[in-house]
């Protein structure tokens, strides 16, 4: 693959992520070389000009911030309901899978969700030779946790706890996932048969990619979905699930975030929804969890799987 001398970055928002999204872009404008240049892409559909004009402030020499209007995209997939990690329903989440075909000047670029902050250089990632392998990314820990989601992927489409990787950080192939038309293998198994999916994105990045994974270290994505799990040293912190540190005072590893914050023009902002954030509040999330993993279980049971339709004939993985 060509050596490319810009470091593209890809996020996808709406507008209730961008007071995290805005650490994170502080957080990898700090730790990056200043010399190499990154260009930051933000993928969003309808976010908000204020927030827009927001976050094209942190824009700083070599690292440019780009608004991509994804509406086109959300058509094509509208009428999907599955929920970001059992929480809300958001089309945001699919957008990732589009970048390959959306940008040909790209052979290879960085995904990272927007909860997260990187305390090492995103450049030392980019690096990562990723051979014909479609995507490279870091083991979930939630899958290796909970029985009922050791069942989901096991019975859902037979990958194994340790070979599920998380897609809040990751390396794409993007010249491989055109050419063997990843986007095209998505929509169809979306569209033939609306699979109910607990962590829809995540989960048709591992089933179209298995066996085409690359493996990173997990300091590449310390996540704090599975707070045991975390340790501090990671080069790229992401508080998936229901820790984060705008809404919970003892949230894993939150110093890290708020040593961000005051720059990225959002402190205030962030302060305010932690100080908003109820004990109500805090037992919805405990309920999205639960409801969660009861999907989890109830797939697992139905007909309507990615495993039962691979053993009816269908081609899934590339």
């Amino acid at each position: 693959m060509p050596q490319q001398t810009t470091v593209p970055i890809f996020f996808s928002v709406d507008d209730g992520y961008v007071p995290c999204l805005a650490v994170a872009l502080t957080s990898i404008r700090t730790n990056k070389d200043p010399q190499t240049d990154f260009v930051i892409n933000i993928l969003n559909s309808g976010l908000l000009q204020k927030n827009q004009t927001r976050l094209a402030a942190l824009a700083a020499p070599h690292f440019r911030i780009n608004f991509i209007d994804m509406d086109a995209v959300t058509q094509q997939i509208s009428g999907d309901t599955n929920k970001l990690r059992g929480d809300y329903v958001t089309l945001t989440i699919y957008f990732r899978l589009f970048i390959a075909d959306m940008f040909p000047q790209y052979d290879k670029a960085i995904y990272i969700d927007a909860d997260t902050v990187a305390d090492g250089d995103l450049a030392e990632l980019f690096t990562t030779d990723l051979g014909d392998n479609l995507v490279a990314g870091v083991a979930d820990p939630v899958m290796m946790t909970y029985p009922e989601t050791i069942e989901y992927i096991q019975r859902d489409f037979g990958v194994q706890p340790g070979e599920y990787i998380n897609s809040g950080v990751l390396i794409l192939n993007l010249a491989q996932m055109r050419q063997e038309h990843f986007s095209d293998r998505f929509l169809h198994l979306l569209k033939t048969y609306h699979f109910t999916m607990i962590a829809a994105d995540q989960d048709y990045i591992n089933v179209i990619a298995q066996h085409r994974i690359k493996y990173l270290p997990k300091t590449w994505n310390m996540q704090t979905g599975v707070p045991t799990a975390a340790e501090s040293g990671g080069k790229l912190i992401h508080y998936n699930l229901f820790g984060k540190p705008w809404h919970y005072r003892d949230a894993k590893l939150a110093a890290n975030f708020w040593h961000y914050a005051p720059a990225s023009g959002f402190e205030t902002d962030l302060k305010q929804q932690l100080a908003a954030f109820t004990s109500a509040d805090q037992q919805s999330d405990r309920d999205s969890m639960a409801a969660m993993l009861k999907t989890a279980v109830q797939v697992c049971h139905t007909d309507n799987t990615i495993l039962n339709a691979i053993k009816h004939g269908e081609q899934v993985a590339l």
